[in-house]
């Protein structure tokens, strides 16, 4: 529900404001409850959490328009998730491979990078700071197919950061040891 000039609560707002009633989906790599409780009251009629499928978008798309819909969903549990999840990346990005691989590519230094200020963060005690740098990396690691790793910093953002560090840390250096193509 953030977007790059604003919030998406703030922008359905104003549109609520012009008098279009047209339905509105939240799309977010927040998983916290209260996020979504927040979407929710602001007039959202259901919030999607990143990474999702075609299909998960579309049946939220013909629910919101008063139509039926079913969504396939993974069997995978949280323990069984896969390190890099490539036919979930390239749903993510229509099928493009070349997509993936270019975006594969952006990620590694972005991952790197981002260690670094995560720790700073972390060690800092800045939980704002955190956060975002954990919204922007479950955001990437959808398109990227980093399964693990959207899995571990939902986790690491849901919790206090002392308690939920190892595992995320233990899943980053995972993902960096399995990247593909190395």
């Amino acid at each position: 529900a953030n977007l790059p000039d604003g919030r998406g609560d703030a922008l359905l707002r104003a549109l609520r404001g012009s008098g279009l009633s047209t339905p509105a989906i939240a799309h977010t790599a927040a998983r916290e409850a209260d996020e979504h409780e927040r979407l929710l009251a602001a007039g959202f009629r259901e919030v999607l959490v990143k990474p999702l499928s075609t299909s998960e978008i579309v049946a939220a798309a013909r629910m919101a328009l008063g139509h039926e819909a079913t969504v396939a969903r993974p069997s995978a549990t949280h323990g069984a998730l896969p390190v890099w999840d490539d036919a979930a990346a390239l749903e993510a990005l229509l099928g493009d491979r070349s997509h993936l691989v270019a975006l594969r590519g952006l990620f590694r230094p972005e991952l790197i990078a981002m260690q670094g200020s995560l720790r700073a963060a972390m060690d800092a005690g800045d939980a704002a700071a955190l956060r975002s740098q954990l919204h922007r990396l479950r955001a990437s690691c959808g398109f990227v197919g980093a399964t693990r790793l959207a899995d571990a910093a939902a986790m690491l953002a849901a919790c206090t950061p002392e308690t939920g560090w190892p595992a995320f840390e233990s899943a980053l250096r995972t993902t960096l040891d399995q990247f593909p193509g190395d």
